[in-house]
C-alpha cells in the first residue's frame, strides 16, 4: 500500500503478505479468514496514518502485470501460477 498525499508526494508505503493463505491444501475457510485479518490490518494502517480515500487497483492491471510476470521468467517456485491465482481471486472477492 502507497500513501499519498494530496499534492502526489510519496508519505509512506507498506507491504501486508498473504504467504500461508496460497499454499496447496490451506482449507479456504481459514484463508478467507487470514485475508480478512490482513484486510483489516491495512485499513487499521490506512486510518491511523489519515488516509481518507483508498483506492484498489484494477483487477484487469493486476491480471496485466502477472502475465508480465510471467512472461518475464519471474516464476522461481513450481506453485508460482497456483499462488498468483489463489490470492488474487480472494483479494478480489474480499475487496469488492
Amino acid at each position: 500500500m502507497a500513501i499519498v498525499d494530496r499534492s502526489g508526494n510519496l508519505r509512506d508505503c507498506e507491504t501486508f503478505w498473504f504467504e500461508e493463505t496460497t499454499a496447496r491444501g490451506y482449507p479456504w475457510r481459514s484463508a478467507r479468514g487470514v485475508i480478512g485479518v490482513r484486510v483489516h490490518e491495512l485499513l487499521k494502517y490506512a486510518y491511523h496514518h489519515g488516509v481518507l480515500v483508498l483506492a484498489p487497483e484494477n483487477p484487469e492491471v493486476l491480471g496485466k502485470l502477472e502475465l508480465l510476470w510471467v512472461r518475464r521468467g519471474d516464476r522461481r517456485h513450481e506453485d508460482y501460477n497456483y499462488r498468483k491465482s489463489v490470492f488474487m481471486s480472494f483479494a478480489i472477492e474480499i475487496a469488492a
